[in-house]
């Protein structure tokens, strides 16, 4: 038979540092998650912020569930990054705008219902 090895013994001080790191983790991913839809959703689809901080609030945490859950380092943190949101922001921004500029801007947004 195959011996495993025993479990680590957590004290509580050390499950609170690990709670509170959680919760901190956590809030700074909703904030960025928050912040980074705004910059996206500023320009031209302004009316459609709800739905992009709502999307990014859910892609955010379903990815760090995924990340926590399947990766191998026992300290895996996952989030948005502002690298791509900018990156976004600015392809939004120039599409919608030259969209509207020529009059074929009426259909490109079709989210709303």
């Amino acid at each position: 038979m195959e011996e495993t090895a025993p479990a680590p013994v957590r004290n509580s001080s050390s499950v609170f540092s690990d709670l509170f790191a959680g919760v901190i983790s956590g809030l700074m991913t909703i904030i960025a998650a928050i912040s980074y839809a705004t910059l996206v959703f500023s320009g031209g689809g302004a009316e459609f912020l709800p739905l992009g901080i709502t999307n990014a609030l859910t892609c955010s945490m379903t990815v760090g569930l995924i990340a926590a859950f399947r990766s191998s380092s026992p300290v895996t943190i996952a989030g948005p990054d502002a690298n791509i949101s900018a990156i976004l922001a600015l392809i939004i921004t120039s599409v919608t705008t030259k969209a509207f500029q020529t009059g074929k801007g009426q259909g490109l947004f079709t989210l709303s219902g």
